[in-house]
């Protein structure tokens, strides 16, 4: 009996250790898609759901990552602080924010943690330091960028909160109405249990979060449960079509309130949009 306890301890331990390693550490996720409308290479770097995680003294070690990969564009997909009715906490989400605004366009749009607390004076604060810097807030909003010719209309959509607590969404308008016949179209979405729903816009990318890659992976089965706590959910990580759409689902950068991840690392995502020559007449 005595080894038997002995032994589970020594798995307990195991866990804890493997899991505290993987919510210090991140890894870079690397997709790769060839697109038409792409001259050269668009190097787009995504950060989601970092709920206030610090990697290094200041997140030193994520900013240097940062520069390395040397991104055209960085999208925060969502939950960079943490947001709940008696605790908002804004302070390392904001100072991140201002080491990485000059790297490249930034653009910011909000998860269910920003959201939530929205009407706070606390997050209202931190609203109004992150208004002061150069960085793009794409709630319900589109901006059209180019990249040495490359042309993408961005929008992000602030998905309201019964969409977290009920899974209700109704689509609206397309707002890629507005999108250029010559532009590639790049939805951000922080739930990405609307696949279907957004693909009805047709847009080419979808760039997804919040259910933290499943928290523990498993071989075969994958995500075990999402964050708002359901079994094997259908969108835990990696990439998924639906139609011409491809939604990129990052594992997220952080944890919150139980902090725990399981053969699932910390990630932030590095996607490479190529020009597509086939067809293409020489």
């Amino acid at each position: 009996m005595f080894y038997l306890v002995f032994f589970l301890v020594l798995i307990v331990l195991a866990v804890l250790c493997r899991s505290f390693y993987e919510i210090t550490h991140f890894v870079i996720k690397r997709y790769e898609f060839q697109n038409k409308a792409v001259l050269g290479l668009v190097k787009i770097l995504y950060i989601s759901d970092l709920h206030e995680n610090c990697f290094g003294k200041e997140n030193e070690r994520l900013v240097q990552t940062v520069l390395r990969e040397k991104p055209d564009c960085i999208i925060i997909g969502g939950d960079l602080i943490i947001g709940k009715e008696k605790k908002v906490k804004t302070d390392v989400g904001l100072e991140f924010l201002k080491k990485i605004e000059k790297i490249c366009p930034v653009l910011y749009n909000f998860g269910n943690h920003e959201t939530r607390v929205c009407e706070t004076d606390k997050f209202q604060s931190y609203l109004e330091e992150v208004k002061k810097l150069d960085i793009v807030l794409l709630n319900n909003k589109g901006i059209h960028l180019n990249f040495k010719g490359t042309k993408i209309y961005f929008w992000g959509i602030e998905l309201g909160k019964e969409c977290y607590k009920k899974g209700e969404y109704i689509v609206g308008e397309n707002p890629f109405l507005e999108a250029k016949e010559d532009e590639i179209k790049v939805l951000i979405a922080h739930n990405p249990n609307f696949l279907k729903e957004y693909a009805e816009w047709q847009p080419d990318y979808v760039f997804s979060g919040h259910n933290h890659g499943g928290i523990v992976r498993l071989p075969v089965i994958n995500g075990v449960i999402s964050t708002d706590k359901r079994f094997f959910p259908k969108y835990s990580y990696g990439v998924y079509r639906e139609n011409q759409t491809a939604m990129i689902l990052s594992g997220g950068a952080g944890a919150h309130t139980i902090k725990f991840r399981l053969f699932n690392e910390s990630e932030i995502v590095a996607v490479q949009i190529t020009e597509d020559t086939r067809n293409k007449k020489l």
